[in-house]
């Protein structure tokens, strides 16, 4: 069996993490290809996902570009169209020569308009891989409504999480052809002890310091607001402890704003983008998480695998990760002063708070096993293929 898989947008993504996750964990059951956009300058992406996923990468310039510092302008997004269009038409023949037994894609506009567009030409199944609620998926123009409503059409959905799965049968597609193939974590070779104490003195804190952490975009619906609302409630009962804001996004200059305005901006530190995010989450002791509606977050499984209590919103596809009470708290969505106080029993109790962490941890090596998925993923495609065949 042989599945052709579709990368076009962005670089290496969290998309094409999961994806590479996949393919390297598929043993003998298929072989694999992945048509890569890249054009001149732009190969990291391409390189990292061949290292992650060990298999064949062909690089490809799809006509995509991104435009690396913010929305491409009405002229630059119709020459993309344009060079897109055609790259589709090229690929036909390319693709042609492998003959795949079933094309893949995620749900971004044009990897999945392309794999359509491929698995029609060539006669062949189409697997969409959806990791976003169908209804925030943006649908301004012809193509990306064109895309969205391909989740009805397609053969199969693989969905991150069972969340997901539900969503996208309620905007109307087929149950029998949606599969949620959950996101995974390979555990990480834990951090020497002196890490803890490493982060807290380049922060300028004192080694008995407690560490609340946060780490995701910087996006309205994300919580960070949420986390310091909850942080400055509870700030004056510990006033030892400090904060962690870990990423950037759109909702940045907003949170700034906030922490300033909390009364505790001294103690709420915002870190940005960092590239050392396990060595931060060696130094903390609780994960907050309280965004909504998210579909499978990685941050939460990585905190997790770093033996941390999580302390999220009860909804989405975290509450697939998280056993309320064992190895974290889930809490009624919005509710900053249950935030507040389920992140205070942890601070309270840090023997249980260190329990929950390895019980999360522990959960992780055994509950969302690379391996497991890859083998899921290639039983459902085989699924995919032997329906389309039958048809």
């Amino acid at each position: 069996m042989r599945l052709l898989g579709i990368k076009i947008h962005f670089d290496y993504n969290s998309e094409a993490k999961v994806f590479a996750r996949l393919l390297a964990h598929r043993g003998n059951d298929y072989d694999a290809v992945t048509f890569y956009n890249e054009w001149e300058g732009h190969t990291q992406g391409r390189e990292q996902f061949e290292n992650e996923s060990r298999s064949l990468v062909k690089p490809f310039d799809m006509g995509w570009r991104s435009s690396g510092s913010g929305a491409l302008s009405r002229a630059e997004k119709l020459v993309s169209v344009g060079r897109m269009l055609i790259s589709m038409r090229r690929l036909v023949p390319l693709v042609r020569q492998h003959n795949p037994d079933v094309i893949y894609s995620g749900q971004q506009t044009w990897d999945n308009l392309t794999a359509a567009y491929l698995a029609k030409r060539l006669d062949k199944p189409q697997i969409v891989h959806l990791h976003y609620v169908p209804e925030i998926i943006p649908t301004t123009n012809r193509f990306q409504q064109n895309a969205v409503e391909n989740l009805r059409k397609c053969d199969g959905v693989f969905t991150v999480s069972e969340f997901i799965q539900q969503k996208v049968v309620e905007y109307g597609a087929r149950p029998e052809r949606v599969f949620p193939v959950m996101n995974t974590i390979s555990i990480p070779q834990e951090l020497p002890e002196s890490t803890r104490d490493e982060v807290r003195q380049e922060l300028g804190l004192a080694s008995e310091t407690p560490i609340i952490g946060i780490v995701g975009r910087v996006e309205a619906w994300k919580g960070q607001s949420d986390t310091i609302t909850a942080f400055a409630q509870i700030a004056t009962r510990f006033p030892k402890a400090h904060l962690l804001v870990v990423g950037i996004g759109d909702y940045l200059e907003q949170v700034s704003a906030e922490s300033q305005n909390s009364g505790f901006e001294g103690r709420i530190h915002l870190l940005g983008m960092r590239k050392d995010v396990p060595r931060l989450l060696a130094a903390m002791d609780i994960f907050v998480h309280p965004s909504r509606s998210d579909p499978a977050p990685l941050a939460v499984l990585e905190a997790c695998a770093a033996g941390l209590p999580v302390v999220a919103y009860a909804e989405g596809g975290v509450c697939e990760m998280i056993i309320p009470g064992e190895t974290g708290y889930l809490i009624a969505p919005t509710d900053r002063s249950e935030l507040a106080e389920a992140i205070a029993k942890l601070l309270e109790d840090a023997p249980k708070a260190r329990a929950m962490g390895r019980a999360n941890r522990e959960r992780m090596a055994t509950h969302f096993r690379p391996e497991d998925a890859g083998k899921r993923f290639a039983q459902l495609i085989r699924t995919v293929v032997d329906g389309y065949r039958s048809k």
